[in-house]
């Protein structure tokens, strides 16, 4: 179990751990979730590859990083976290795929959210992108289940760095009914800034 002590620094202890055995399963459940996205991130990644030819930088695979805040539309609730993606591009400027984890804290508690999103990328400059996207979202331990959708801001500094902020909404089909805004910004490395 990790908590903040004091001076706020992580702390693990195995005998809290070891006394929550519903805790266990829900960790084990999120980082399951955690592999399988980035599993899936990496293992497309060569399915999609394209011919490239020219000088202009392509970027096929990119890492984003970045920190998130959430806010929930109804309840008020407010959730922050670190936020870690992979985008695949399939179609070159057509169509980016991106698998997304975040562990939002809120009140002490984390809630594991992951999502698939289809993006539409529109290159305003030869550094600067818009993209739009939809798709599936899930949480857990809440075991919700819902759709988001995306605008994200991309401005590349160099061929291989850089910022994003992106804004979302998601509603989640529960019984709830969960809406949600969402604000994210970060840092983005190409990890196959190969010329196209």
């Amino acid at each position: 179990m990790l908590w903040l002590d004091q001076q706020g620094l992580a702390r693990c202890s195995a005998a809290r751990f070891r006394e929550a055995p519903g805790r266990r399963y829900q960790v084990v459940k999120a980082l399951a979730a955690a592999m399988m996205v980035v599993g899936l991130a990496v293992a497309s990644a060569p399915a999609f590859g394209q011919e490239h030819g020219g000088s202009e930088p392509s970027h096929d695979l990119v890492l984003e990083i970045g920190a998130v805040a959430e806010a929930g539309l109804g309840d008020g609730k407010a959730s922050f976290g670190p936020s870690f993606a992979l985008a695949v591009t399939p179609i070159e400027h057509q169509l980016e795929i991106e698998f997304g984890l975040a562990p939002m804290v809120n009140n002490g508690s984390t809630e594991w959210e992951g999502e698939i999103v289809f993006k539409r990328p529109f290159e305003l400059s030869d550094n600067v992108e818009l993209l739009v996207g939809v798709g599936p979202e899930w949480a857990t331990p809440s075991s919700s289940f819902g759709a988001v959708a995306k605008l994200d801001l991309v401005y590349w500094t160099t061929p291989q760095y850089g910022w994003f902020v992106e804004q979302s909404y998601s509603y989640g089909f529960n019984h709830d009914h969960e809406q949600n805004l969402t604000l994210k910004v970060g840092l983005l490395v190409a990890l196959s800034s190969l010329p196209k």
